[in-house]
């Protein structure tokens, strides 16, 4: 909220004619104007916990073949499109799996390119990439070409030699080595990168925990695990993934390099005060295994059905790479992450409950976001169901909504009522809190250029007449006056520029990717603050001259 800075008050003549503003009781304000407002964005930068609410009904099965499978798709469509409009998502697509086969499907809205999305369009899957890496490390394990007890350093040289102290290759794919979560070294976009020389960089980072203990999620599990592909297949990463994984299922159509991402694939959309924005999202040729792996509908559909049992036999339906066996080793829960949350090799396992569904079952699921996608997958592997959603918008404050809508689809087919949180009031909060840090020191940076116009001309307040230099502040009140407006000042620079983005993980660059009309308020901060320093600095120093040399 601007201070509005005044004369008088109107309509009140009579009384002695109030003293003009002066820069200096501003000064005043600086301390607490912007303590209040590093109150405000750390208040508003803490991590909520959205979710939906438990329920306490069991659940039905799925629509069965004497069901309406029209009814079902025109409601899940109907939803779908709903949810889109609520969260601003300009494309979707989505896929409702049974025992038999693809029960229903639907593809709605605009890519970014303003074309219709269809089920072929191909969408960016983020996170989702990591169950599909654990499928390529649990066939080379199965071929006998690693083993998840191995140490990282067993196919990585250049890890160290000291197998006792080092994570792995379980580790890397449940997150228990320790790794830290930060995103300094991922989502980058220069074509040269490689995953074996980012991974190297990565195990470098100061530990959080010891390798095999707590669970950390960290992408950086996942570029190790890519150079470990490497190192023992002795070809690229995703030469591997498309010969073991994405090639045996069908995945003809997925994004695996820079020229598919390039060639086909259509801008997403990043949310700008709200509103989703076309925005070209770039391409991490290092990070195909935790994150820039793509595709369409079609493609995810057919990975997500190969984590399903068939119906026929393990090996009757279209071959899928992964046995039963391995499969439920993926799936089972393998380290705590919550309240009855765990994560498994690859994939997140959860109790229905806690997405919407009641009843005592258990979901396995992994969602995913690339700066301007989303996706999601859910298996309910006890069913032979599972949903898989595509999304081409996202933003870190709307990550919950989005994901609900995935969730919503997996209770709709279970004759469930969508269960959604309501939103994330830290976005609006931020924003504010933001728009208050630019506002007050640029009322403040305003003050301090007026004063300077009233000492240089008619009417000046320090008692010498146009032309005639004022008498010298002494040196203790000039220093105590310029680090008064000062010392606020850099605080809350420094904590727009390094203190905000440093809680998620990122350098104040990195926040562009995920929220840029917050990135764009950070830099206003920073600037702004930098520029009412120098004014106080440049303000200083004219106001206290040298005396002149004998």
């Amino acid at each position: 909220m601007p201070i509005l800075f005044k004369r008088g008050v109107p309509g009140q003549a009579d009384r002695p004619r109030a003293r003009p503003w002066h820069p200096r009781r501003a000064a005043l304000l600086l301390p607490v104007a912007p303590a209040l407002g590093c109150v405000l964005l750390l208040t508003a930068a803490a991590p909520s916990a959205p979710g939906p609410a438990d329920a306490a009904a069991a659940a039905p099965a799925l629509p069965t073949e004497a069901d309406s499978v029209g009814e079902a798709a025109d409601e899940a469509g109907a939803y779908v499109q709903e949810r889109m409009a609520a969260t601003g998502v300009p494309g979707a697509a989505y896929a409702v799996i049974g025992p038999d086969g693809v029960h229903h499907s639907g593809a709605f809205g605009e890519d970014g390119h303003g074309a219709p999305v269809t089920e072929d369009t191909p969408f960016l899957w983020g996170s989702v990439a990591k169950p599909v890496t654990a499928t390529l490390v649990l066939r080379l394990a199965e071929e006998g070409r690693l083993d998840l007890s191995d140490p990282v350093g067993a196919h990585l040289p250049w890890y160290g030699t000291d197998d006792d102290g080092q994570p792995t290759v379980r580790d890397l794919l449940r997150h228990t080595s320790g790794l830290p979560a930060g995103l300094h070294l991922t989502d980058r976009h220069d074509t040269d990168r490689r995953p074996p020389t980012v991974a190297r960089r990565s195990a470098a980072l100061p530990p959080v925990a010891e390798p095999g203990g707590e669970h950390h999620y960290s992408s950086h599990n996942y570029l190790l695990l890519a150079a470990v592909v490497e190192a023992v297949t002795d070809e690229e990463f995703t030469t591997s993934l498309d010969h073991h994984v994405l090639a045996p299922l069908g995945m003809v159509d997925a994004v695996t390099t820079p020229a598919d991402a390039r060639d086909r694939l259509p801008p997403g959309h990043r949310y700008v005060l709200g509103q989703p924005v076309a925005m070209r999202t770039g391409f991490d040729p290092a990070g195909v295994g935790y994150g820039y792996l793509g595709g369409t509908l079609h493609d995810l559909t057919a990975y997500a059905r190969s984590q399903l049992d068939s119906p026929h036999g393990d090996e009757a339906d279209a071959p899928p790479p992964v046995s039963r066996e391995e499969r439920t080793l993926a799936h089972s829960p393998a380290t705590a992450t919550g309240d009855d949350r765990h994560y498994g090799l690859g994939w997140r396992n959860w109790p229905t409950t806690d997405i919407g569904v009641p009843g005592d079952g258990r979901v396995v699921w992994h969602g995913g976001a690339t700066p301007g996608y989303q996706a999601a997958v859910l298996l309910l592997p006890e069913k032979g169901q599972a949903v898989v959603l595509l999304q081409n918008a996202y933003g870190s404050f709307q990550e919950s909504a989005l994901l609900e809508t995935g969730f919503g689809l997996v209770a709709l087919a279970h004759g469930e009522t969508p269960v959604h949180s309501g939103g994330e009031p830290v976005y609006g909060a931020l924003l504010v809190g933001l728009g208050f840090a630019v506002l007050v020191p640029a009322a403040l940076l305003g003050a301090t250029a007026r004063g300077v116009f009233r000492r240089s001309g008619p009417g000046r307040r320090d008692g010498a007449s146009p032309g005639e230099t004022p008498a010298p502040r002494s040196g203790w009140r000039t220093v105590a006056v310029w680090a008064a407006w000062v010392g606020p000042a850099a605080a809350l620079a420094v904590t727009a520029g390094w203190v905000l983005p440093g809680l998620w993980g990122l350098r104040l660059h990195g926040v562009w990717l995920w929220a840029p009309d917050i990135a764009v308020a950070l830099w206003a901060v920073v600037v702004t603050c930098a520029l009412l320093i120098a004014a106080r600095t440049a303000t200083a120093v004219f106001s206290h001259p040298r005396r002149a040399r004998r």
